[in-house]
């Protein structure tokens, strides 16, 4: 069937979706806007249904271990042989949740955190023939968030001279990656994993350092105030990174010190209005000293 006008009678064509193709001529297109001629011809029905491509952002996963640490954003390309883009139209669910229609103005966002999220989508085209199966993209693991690091031993503050404790706990979402690795550096420096305890699941963490006091005798004490130095304590800062699978870091730090054994120098460590008037007397004495 061809040059299918108005009125022409096409009851012949006995299926519920057709293909038609349009024919339109100009003689001389620069002079005219006028059609010289135009017809549409039966070319058959449209019985293949439309496929669907995509594209991930970023398109491979920013993480470590296959994990993404960021929002996935989902692209969706629809095709068909007969209907164009703009007559397709495109669903998609996100973790089996509502149907939603696809627009490149608002496109899918992945961003539960969990190991098994899943894009389902389809295209429907102009004749009404539905992509079938659907598309499904599985297993995309994400997990945004840093393991959270808790120091509680030492506390802020001083510690005795001797053995002391470092221990706490790292949490990490059920839903996330899981921990990988936890570190402890003493003074800027990594303590060998040999040296640092761990639970089965890493989850609590132990270590031990022998604080020194500073100075050995009320002489040593006497001549560094003098000198206006005075090391009433040693300070040692501690810091325990944990890593999830991802690549994920998260940590916590304690800053302890370990004062002088003597009372005096205690004291002084307490009260450091009271140091900075001794500071002031020696500033003035010492001239008088010296001369």
């Amino acid at each position: 069937m061809s040059n299918v006008n108005p009125g022409k009678d096409i009851s012949s064509i006995q299926v519920d979706a057709i293909r038609l193709k349009a024919t339109f001529e100009r003689s001389i297109p620069k002079d005219t806007p006028i059609l010289d001629k135009w017809s549409v011809s039966y070319v058959g029905g449209d019985y293949d249904p439309p496929w669907t491509e995509y594209e991930l952002t970023p398109s491979t996963p920013d993480g470590e271990n296959g994990w993404y640490t960021v929002t996935v954003e989902v692209t969706l390309y629809p095709h068909d042989d007969i209907s164009p883009p703009e007559e397709i139209i495109t669903y998609y669910k996100i973790n089996g949740d509502t149907q939603k229609i696809y627009s490149v103005n608002n496109k899918p966002q992945i961003s539960s955190e969990r190991r098994s999220n899943e894009v389902e989508f389809w295209s429907v085209d102009a004749a009404g023939n539905n992509e079938t199966p659907h598309n499904n993209i599985k297993n995309i693991m994400i997990d945004r968030t840093k393991p959270t690091v808790t120091i509680t031993s030492p506390s802020w503050g001083t510690v005795k001279a001797g053995d002391v404790k470092v221990s706490g706990t790292i949490y990490e979402s059920l839903e996330g990656s899981g921990i990988n690795t936890v570190e402890v550096y003493f003074n800027g420096g990594i303590i060998p994993n040999s040296e640092v305890q761990l639970s089965a699941n890493k989850d609590y963490f132990e270590w031990h350092f022998t604080a020194e006091s500073s100075g050995t005798s009320w002489k040593d004490i006497l001549e560094d105030i003098w000198a206006l130095s005075a090391p009433l304590a040693f300070q040692y800062d501690i810091e325990v990174r944990a890593y999830d699978d991802a690549g994920n870091m998260g940590n916590s730090y304690v800053t302890v010190s370990c004062p002088h054994p003597h009372g005096f120098a205690s004291f002084l460590m307490q009260y450091e209005w009271l140091w900075n008037i001794i500071e002031w007397f020696f500033d003035m004495i010492s001239p008088f000293i010296t001369s």
